[in-house]
């Protein structure tokens, strides 16, 4: 004789069981795509207003219009006074580059604000509870996927020859 229950419908996860999903796939691909965009723009912001600072700390600008002002009120400049600009502007933030590269890490200590806002702002547009975790997940989310794609697409090379069989 068998006492042991019967192990049909028992263990495991049953149908329907746990958590429903709060978004959707493409609201949580948008909140991390809006995201990525808030940091990068932030970044970028940050840093053309310390380039700014810099470029005035060393009076660039004003080398700049001195050089217009010359060139208009002498049509024919002299070699030694554009020798002496050239040598000033080469000795400041550019260092004889034309210009400075842009940031290629996200500016540290805004990442959290930026994922409160957004998450908040999703809360309220869906009238769904989007925690800050959860603005994170998706954000980690975005970012897998676009690697993936970045990656695929590192290779591909279009047929221009016969633009149909793309």
């Amino acid at each position: 004789m068998n006492d042991t229950p019967p192990t049909r419908g028992r263990g495991g996860a049953r149908p329907g069981a746990g958590r429903k999903a709060v978004l959707t796939s493409e609201q949580r691909l948008e909140i991390g795509a809006v995201i990525h965009d808030m940091l990068w723009r932030e970044t970028r912001a940050r840093s053309n207003r310390v380039l700014a600072a810099k470029l005035v700390e060393d009076d660039l600008p004003m080398l700049w219009a001195g050089l217009d002002r010359m060139r208009q009120a002498h049509p024919v400049v002299r070699d030694r006074q554009l020798a002496d600009i050239q040598a000033a502007i080469e000795e400041g933030i550019l260092q004889g580059r034309r210009y400075v590269p842009g940031p290629i890490r996200i500016a540290p200590g805004i990442r959290r604000s930026i994922i409160r806002r957004v998450a908040l702002a999703a809360s309220q547009r869906w009238h769904l509870p989007v925690s800050e975790r959860m603005a994170e997940r998706c954000l980690e989310e975005y970012r897998a996927i676009k690697a993936r794609i970045d990656a695929e697409m590192a290779d591909y090379v279009p047929d221009i020859d016969n633009p149909d069989r793309d």
